[in-house]
């Protein structure tokens, strides 16, 4: 008998009996796999033996876990269940509306909309029907409204949400509040019957929305407002003025929503300084210091941009929530530990299953942290896997702060606090007593060491370990009885050093002495360390190390293609990740045989390998995707040969076969090959009139391989081209092509990328009106300066996050640690280098395609001021009609968003869509 039927029946036995205790753990156990005719089956039984109110409770409560951890389907169950015997034996408190809110959440999760309705709309005439007041009454109601807007019905929807009180605060629903709050308008034109009553509760509640929803629920209202008559809009003001207290007299319309018609000009302060012979203008120099001029111009900025983006959007706007995405679980202590984002959360949690590809409970749960602006980073689980200590940043920031707890699902906080601590993984000490971490201090944050934190104690008393040089970056590493540190150093080459862990009189010695390299330890094992390295090898290569002796010996050779990842296996050998030309290939390596490992993903040419890890012998695991292929987790059994599915979004994979991906080659102006990746919708015709969108980096080792994005997805199913270029500074093609890409190299990546561009308006897939160019940070660099070079090449360019100021870089934060790649201008000949290209030392007054600047408030990696500055020379350099808008994002840093959604990326498609024609 299957397990799921044993638990059923074990669960029967017990309620048959008035046993509910002994009937609740075998019920939740076979709660996920209930066939329809058990369900009617157990429903039966339950109601009959009137079960007690504390049972109902716990399987609610279970309903509410399984929905945490992202099996709707199991939720579902549980909360029917729980629905049916509280309706069956009218027992009707705020469990009842607490259990229909979430099936109606759960139900349209999985979209089963008419569903969800029936069981909102029971539930509320319930509530009418026996007078019924409750905080989950007004919860109920939301979530009717919510479903109703979904389905487009729109006076539906204005019904629910008219039967909320003024007062209820619903804060507590989080991000689908606020999205519902902003979304609404939206549909306002469709329901002038019901818009007054709307807007009421609306702007009565305006307060109670944060940031970036606020400003784009005020750009709305505003929106609608210019849209009926003067006499309309005088009853709507008169109809607030008398529906709050004279405490909130300052309700007034026309005083709350201001949004400028124009972008606001930036004041221009002449500031010249000489740079090696030479004057350098800098008009906007006082934006790199924040005050409130500069705050109230970047509202002004922001405010306008919303507006003009509001009325440009499309079907993008409503593609608000990633697929849900797995990391390679791992097994440790008979559990499976992963990360989760799930589709309704833009946020990581970590959580454990007791199977390989079971569903998870949370360990750490985002819809906690995100109420304190927070977003999970990283972690790490003790030896004897019951302390788990990660690493969180706040508001997008780069900065982490470290905390533990025992590694179960509502275990508190300990009261260690760990702070200072910047991109860094926490390693646990082998007896588990305390960690190893990685603290950044001095004046400047410019020196990090390496420190220890006995539990119970405070920071302030740890020891350092290790302490690296100034500009060096520092990790840490337990592998068996060994503390191994890497020191990277600025210009990517690196050095490894080891000692005993449990001897702390012995000295760290140093692998690999006295070389030039980029290396790092992937185990250590019999007394020697196996080291993947560019030593000699610039497409790597795998050594082994004699700890005693220092003898060097090559494990895996340096071959064609790039060696990226090793993966040792028990008695199986290795498995081996190559690229080259931003493809991914894996290979198991036995003695002197090589046999390549299938992919699982649809196009194997075209694909992207990460996370290749061992599970348990002889298993490995990876997760794959490309382009237009969301990522798929996969096991391999090196014996028999058989791949497995281990996870993959079955929502996402659809349609992934309307989509081709190919490589095309062009030639750049000093004769170096030039690949560019193109996506597109198959059998397209290429007439020079596609929609299309080119991208790419160039820098910092970081290869343009194939990974799968929900906006780039979306771009190809409404009909656009999605093209990314290879250029050199990143790592395709090896460590030579990376340092091809660096100081006096960079200016011909920004022709390289002007080449790739024409390249694909020579092959007919677009033409300069119909061609959008977009980038971030090192890309956004890119992006910008190929703009300035050839503005008639473009019709839409975006830019997130990107470096602008080219001379004063280096003097924000850590950016000085970029010199080895950029060149400084402290240097005469890095200066005239760098003024060639430098973004915003190039902006002269001229007609500029339409321009989207995208900032993050919080980066502390690369400074807003940047796009502030750059963003005010263009506007008052624009010679032609097209619009250059300043987007910044509250709560949002370069890489982290604080776990809240992030706008960018619609904005981003909506603009680049409305420039290049795009049709949806």
């Amino acid at each position: 008998m299957p397990a799921s039927r044993k638990n059923l029946q074990l669960a029967i036995d017990a309620v048959l009996g008035g046993e509910f205790e002994k009937a609740y753990a075998p019920l939740t156990s076979a709660a996920r796999e209930l066939r329809t005719p058990d369900f009617k089956r157990l429903l039966r039984i339950c109601t009959a033996q009137e079960v007690d109110s504390q049972f109902i409770h716990r399987l609610a409560e279970k309903g509410a876990d399984y929905c945490r951890e992202g099996d709707y389907d199991a939720a579902i169950r549980a909360c029917i269940l729980v629905y049916q015997l509280l309706i069956t034996q009218r027992k009707a408190g705020d469990l009842l509306f607490w259990t229909a809110s979430l099936l109606g959440q759960c139900l349209s999760y999985t979209g089963k909309n008419r569903e969800a309705f029936d069981y909102l709309e029971q539930a509320l005439s319930l509530a009418t029907e026996e007078s019924l007041s409750s905080p989950y009454l007004q919860e109920c109601c939301f979530r009717a409204s919510q479903v109703a807007l979904a389905n487009e019905d729109i006076a539906l929807a204005a019904k629910y949400f008219a039967q909320i009180n003024a007062d209820t605060d619903l804060k507590s629903l989080g991000n689908d509040y606020e999205r519902f709050m902003m979304d609404f308008p939206i549909h306002w034109r469709a329901a002038d019957s019901v818009v007054e009553a709307v807007i009421e509760k609306f702007v009565h509640r305006l307060d109670d929305i944060e940031g970036d929803y606020r400003l784009r629920a005020a750009v709305r209202i505003k929106t609608y407002l210019s849209t009926v008559s003067p006499e309309q809009v005088k009853n709507l003001l008169n109809k607030l003025r008398e529906s709050v207290d004279s405490g909130s007299a300052a309700l007034d319309l026309t005083a709350r929503l201001r949004i400028p018609d124009t972008a606001p000009r930036a004041q221009v302060r002449e500031y010249t300084e000489e740079l090696h012979g030479v004057q350098v203008q800098d008009s906007y120099r006082w934006m790199e210091q924040a005050d409130d001029e500069r705050e109230a111009w970047c509202q002004g900025q922001n405010a306008y941009a919303v507006a003009r983006l509001i009325s440009m959007e499309r079907d993008f706007s409503k593609i608000e929530r990633p697929r849900e995405s797995r990391s390679v679980p791992w097994i440790h202590h008979d559990r499976w530990f992963y990360l989760l984002e799930p589709p309704d959360e833009p946020g990581q949690s970590l959580c454990f299953s007791r199977t390989l590809a079971g569903h998870g409970t949370r360990i750490i749960d985002h819809k906690i942290l995100v109420k304190n602006n927070e977003e999970l980073q990283d972690y790490a689980l003790s030896a004897d896997g019951k302390l788990v200590a990660f690493a969180v940043s706040q508001g997008g920031s780069d900065w982490w702060t470290l905390r533990i707890k025992l590694s179960e699902a509502d275990a508190d906080l300990m009261e260690d606090t760990l702070s200072n601590i910047r991109h860094s993984s926490p390693c646990w000490s082998s007896d588990g007593s305390g960690l190893f971490y990685v603290y950044v201090e001095g004046p400047d944050f410019l020196v990090q060491s390496i420190r220890f934190h006995l539990l119970g104690t405070n920071q302030s008393e740890d020891t350092v370990v290790f302490r690296g040089k100034k500009g060096e970056g520092l990790s840490v590493q337990l592998f068996g009885d060994y503390l191994v540190v890497l020191v990277l150093k600025t210009d990517y080459n690196s050095r490894i050093f080891l000692r005993k862990e449990q001897d702390s009189t012995c000295k760290f010695r140093e692998v690999l002495r006295g070389v030039s390299a980029y290396s790092w330890i992937v185990r250590i094992s019999e007394g020697k360390a196996y080291v993947l390295t560019n030593l000699n090898a610039p497409n790597f290569r795998f050594i082994s190390i004699d700890l005693k002796t220092g003898r060097k010996r090559d494990v895996i050779a340096e071959s064609g293609e790039i060696l990226s990842r090793v993966a040792i296996t028990t008695d199986c050998g290795m498995v081996a990740a190559y690229q080259w030309s931003g493809r991914d290939r894996l290979v198991q390596i036995v003695g002197d045989s090589q046999v390549e490992i299938p992919s699982g993903i649809g196009d194997a040419s075209y694909l992207t390998v990460t996370e290749l890890t061992e599970l348990t012998p002889p298993e490995i695991a990876w997760r794959a995707e490309g382009y237009t292929s969301p990522a798929k987790i996969y096991s391999f059994n090196l014996i028999s040969r058989k791949i497995a599915t281990v996870f993959e979004d079955n929502k996402s994979q659809e349609n992934v076969d309307e989509f081709v991906t190919r490589q095309i080659e062009g030639v750049c102006t000093d004769g170096s090959r030039l690949p560019v990746f193109v996506c597109h919708k198959k059998n397209i015709v290429l007439d020079g009139s596609n929609p299309t969108w080119v991208t790419g980096y160039g820098g910092f080792r970081i290869s343009a391989s194939p990974r799968y994005d929900w906006s780039i997805s979306s771009w190809l199913s409404a009909g656009g081209i999605y093209a990314q270029v290879i250029l050199r500074g990143g790592l395709e093609f090896g460590t030579d092509w990376y340092q091809r890409g660096r100081l006096e190299g960079r200016p011909q990546t920004i022709k390289d990328f002007i080449t790739a561009a024409e390249l694909l308006i020579e092959h007919g897939y677009t033409s300069s009106t119909h061609m959008a160019a977009a980038g971030g940070s090192n890309g956004g660099l890119l992006v910008g300066a190929a703009m300035l070079q050839r503005p008639e090449l473009f019709s839409a360019i975006v830019v997130r996050d990107g470096l602008f100021d080219m001379l004063r870089y280096h003097k924000f934060g850590l950016a000085w640690q970029w010199k080895e790649f950029y060149g400084s201008a402290e240097d005469p000949e890095q200066f005239r280098m760098l003024m060639s290209y430098s973004p915003l030392h190039n902006v002269k007054p001229a007609v500029y395609p339409a321009t989207l600047i995208q900032a993050a408030i919080n980066d502390d990696r690369v400074y807003p001021c940047h796009s502030m500055k750059f963003a005010a020379a263009l506007q008052n350099a624009q010679l032609g009609d097209a619009p250059v808008l300043l987007r910044s994002y509250v709560n949002e840093g370069h890489s982290a968003t604080g776990g809240n959604f992030s706008y960018a990326g619609t904005d981003k498609l909506a603009f680049m869509a409305c420039f290049t024609g795009l049709k949806n």
